[in-house]
């Protein structure tokens, strides 16, 4: 790897980074000092962990500091497919003025699926952030066994989704593992493992899409675990077809199954969703479709190749549902 100075050019007005951290109070010291350069103050989001919140409230002294918002990471960024509107609109509150974000989008106990949803989001973010004036860094742990730093998946990961690597101390890096966004997050989810024979299944087209979610839910048993988050499912089904159908023009195929404690819920077209940010552009109107399918569900999985596109909504089952 070779030392990078990190200057902006014309042509690229942002920069997406990842940082490698061995310890919580790493993290936490780094954005303070990235927040307090002399001359720079630009505005601030970290979106890390409760943990890291709680150490830079203990640092800074101030909780409602107008420079710095503090959002934690298990909320925001569950579902990874979020991440990017979470940051676009942090960016457009702000016109005119480069920003600085800090994430922390790893955490153990993570599931494959959203992992892989995370690792196409770190991809897609060198596509989102083109011409936007901010500087992205992406926290990830590396743990230190018997002395020595373990570079896992993880690592090897980051360094394929961000082109510069930072280090705590300031020192960067480029990463030559960087690999092209939209090749990457096109191979990251295909193909999805497949639904369980039995999955319940239906097809739709335009005209069924007015009460589909309602369809869903009175002829599928298993929705009837979901409790009160059923309008969920019913409106984020309903809103993920009517953008499909919009943006593919085709008819579809809806498939849904329980998985452990999550429901899923497939929809599946034979077209290419060519919008790779589909789902991930925050509107400045009432949201809808996959924007509108990201907010109610806990992950959202977008696979859109040229043999078709295929969404997953996953809505994680209460516990009294499970009972």
């Amino acid at each position: 790897m070779s030392s990078v100075r990190g200057q902006r050019t014309p042509a690229d007005s942002s920069l997406h980074e990842a940082c490698l951290y061995t310890g919580m109070s790493d993290l936490a010291d780094l954005i303070v000092r990235l927040g307090g350069r002399p001359g720079l103050d630009p505005p601030m989001l970290a979106v890390v962990s409760s943990a890291v919140i709680a150490t830079l409230r203990e640092e800074l002294g101030d909780e409602d500091s107008p420079r710095l918002r503090l959002v934690d990471i298990r909320l925001a960024g569950r579902n990874p497919t979020r991440m990017i509107p979470e940051l676009l609109r942090f960016i457009d509150d702000h016109p005119d003025q480069p920003v600085l974000v800090v994430t922390e989008p790893m955490w153990p106990g993570r599931s494959p699926a959203e992992y892989a949803t995370l690792v196409q989001t770190e991809a897609l973010c060198n596509v989102a952030l083109r011409k936007h004036a901010a500087t992205v860094i992406c926290a990830y742990h590396v743990p230190i066994v018997d002395g020595v730093a373990v570079h896992h998946e993880i690592v090897h990961d980051a360094a394929r989704t961000h082109p510069v690597i930072i280090e705590t101390d300031g020192e960067r890096w480029e990463s030559l593992r960087y690999a092209d966004p939209m090749a990457l997050a096109g191979s990251c989810l295909h193909p999805l493992p497949d639904p369980p024979p039995a999955a319940y299944t239906l097809a739709f087209d335009a005209t069924d899409l007015y009460g589909l979610g309602q369809s869903v839910i009175s002829r599928d048993p298993h929705t009837r675990l979901l409790a009160e988050r059923l309008p969920d499912l019913e409106l984020a089904v309903t809103e993920a077809a009517a953008e499909l159908i919009a943006h593919t023009g085709a008819s579809g195929r809806l498939r849904i199954w329980a998985e452990q404690n999550v429901l899923i819920c497939e929809l599946q077209t034979r077209h290419q969703l060519t919008d790779a940010l589909a789902g991930r552009r925050p509107s400045s109107n009432t949201p809808h479709g996959l924007l509108v399918a990201n907010e109610l569900c806990d992950l959202v999985q977008i696979d859109a190749h040229p043999t078709g596109t295929t969404v997953r909504l996953h809505i994680t089952i209460p516990r009294q549902g499970l009972s």
